[in-house]
């Protein structure tokens, strides 16, 4: 799980939100955690 607010850095909703894209595109593999869900409030 991982949780991130622009409050304390304001790129870190952007790089999440590009990390969770990237996870999602990647072909499923046992070395590679598998993305469950992403929830995204805007913020």
């Amino acid at each position: 799980m991982k949780a991130v607010g622009g409050a304390l850095n304001p790129d870190s909703p952007t790089i999440r939100r590009r990390e969770a894209g990237i996870t999602a595109a990647l072909p499923p593999l046992n070395q590679v955690s598998r993305l469950i869900d992403t929830y995204d409030d805007g913020d």
